[in-house]
């Protein structure tokens, strides 16, 4: 019986573990900003960070972001972030995974604003 305890603790242990999502990465990103009216593309650093991510955003656009974002589910995360030129820049943003995991995607909106971007990323 005692082994038989500790075998399930084990097996649902590791899949646990590996069920587990995990966003940390480099992306290559496209997106449309409506703002701009135009297609971008960019890279994302996604890094672990405790109980939450860090991320680093530098666009083709010029712009910078820095964020911080945290599991809403097994399959997204929901992220603030901050232009690191404008600080009056902030806004929202939501990244969920492709049913293969190799890419992520979301909408984004700056605080106040009513119009939606979108964006596309591939892992690298």
């Amino acid at each position: 019986m005692r082994y038989g305890i500790y075998t399930l603790f084990i097996a649902l242990w590791t899949t646990a573990c590996y069920a587990a999502p995990n966003f940390t990465g480099i992306y290559k990103c496209k997106g449309f900003d409506p703002y701009l009216n135009k297609e971008y593309s960019g890279t994302i650093r996604i890094i672990p960070q405790n109980t939450v991510y860090s991320l680093e955003m530098e666009y083709n656009t010029g712009d910078k972001a820095i964020g911080t974002g945290g599991l809403y589910d097994d399959n997204t995360i929901a992220v603030v972030f901050q232009n690191v030129k404008d600080l009056k820049k902030v806004g929202l943003e939501r990244y969920s995974y492709s049913q293969d995991h190799l890419s992520i995607q979301g909408y984004w909106v700056y605080l106040g604003q009513d119009k939606l971007g979108k964006e596309v990323c591939e892992k690298m």
